[in-house]
Parts: C-alpha cells; sequence; structure tokens
C-alpha cells in the first residue's frame, strides 16, 4: 500500500548555493549487492519477511524489488509504516516508539536514498566538518578523542 502526501511548495527554503543532486541510479546490480551485504540477523518487519530469506532469494526477489524501487522513487510514494508499540495502554501515543517498523525492503531503500544523499552531502562539503553523527569514518569515540584533545590543549593553554 503506498501514500501520496501533497505537492510541497517550491518557496519554503530559499535557493540552495549547491548544484543540484543527480538523479539516484537503482538497478538490479545494486539491490543484489546490498543483498549480499545485508544483515541477515536483524529482525523482521511487519510483513515478518526476514533477511535471510530475502538473501536466500535474492536472484528472485532483486528485480522485484528493483521495480518496485524504481517507481517508488519515480512517484514519491512509500509504503505505510507500523510505530513501533513500547507497552501500555496502545490507544495512548506516548506509548509508541519515535521510529517506525518497516520491512526489509523498505529498509533497503532507505539506505540506497540516505547513500545518495550523503554522497551529494560530502561532494560538496555541505556538512560541519566536526558532525561525527551517521558518517562514514566518523564516531562518537573518535569525537570524543577530539574533543578530549581539545579540552588538554586549552588546559596547556591557561597553564602557560
Amino acid at each position: 500500500m503506498f501514500t501520496r502526501e501533497g505537492p510541497l511548495a517550491n518557496d519554503l527554503l530559499p535557493a540552495s548555493p549547491y548544484a543540484a543532486a543527480e538523479d539516484i541510479e537503482i538497478n538490479v546490480a545494486g539491490v543484489w549487492k546490498l543483498f549480499e551485504r545485508i544483515n541477515v540477523h536483524k529482525a523482521a518487519g511487519p510483513d515478518r519477511i526476514g533477511p535471510q530469506v530475502l538473501k536466500n532469494l535474492a536472484c528472485v526477489v532483486a528485480p522485484i524489488l528493483n521495480v518496485i524501487f524504481r517507481k517508488s522513487y519515480e512517484t514519491g510514494c512509500i509504503p505505510d509504516v507500523t510505530p513501533a508499540f513500547k507497552k501500555g495502554k496502545n490507544c495512548d501515543p506516548s506509548n509508541y516508539r519515535p521510529i517506525s517498523l518497516t520491512c526489509v525492503a523498505c529498509k533497503l531503500m532507505e539506505h540506497i536514498i540516505t547513500s545518495h544523499i550523503m554522497h551529494q552531502a560530502s561532494c560538496f562539503n555541505m556538512l560541519y566538518n566536526l558532525q561525527h553523527g551517521f558518517r562514514d569514518r566518523r564516531s562518537c569515540e573518535i569525537q570524543l578523542l577530539e574533543f578530549q584533545a581539545d579540552i588538554l590543549q586549552n588546559l596547556e593553554r591557561i597553564a602557560v
């Protein structure tokens, strides 16, 4: 099932100083590569199709998902998602996690789009250099070490 939101107004944000991103290329080879690297120990989504099943059926599923991913990207429509229930009364919205359970296939599509966006942001230096979250070759540990080094440098400057 797909949903469609109304079109966004073009004047909501100022014009970008960056070049427009290239169109996302979605093909069977790329989808197949995602199946090769899929973590089979992750949980299945609301469709109850686990990553191991998808990986085992990659030769059959990859061409089908390629068509679905391309259609989803071209139309801007995505499958509905199910909010993750925590505990308590299910009629209370605060008892749901601020994430949504999505099927493994939807997570693969998210990966395709996220990779493309992060590549664009990296190519044009769009991200703050000290931003470490959700970036390749950067981690919380590296950020903490850099922060510690900054503190030690400042302490040395004060001591002199």
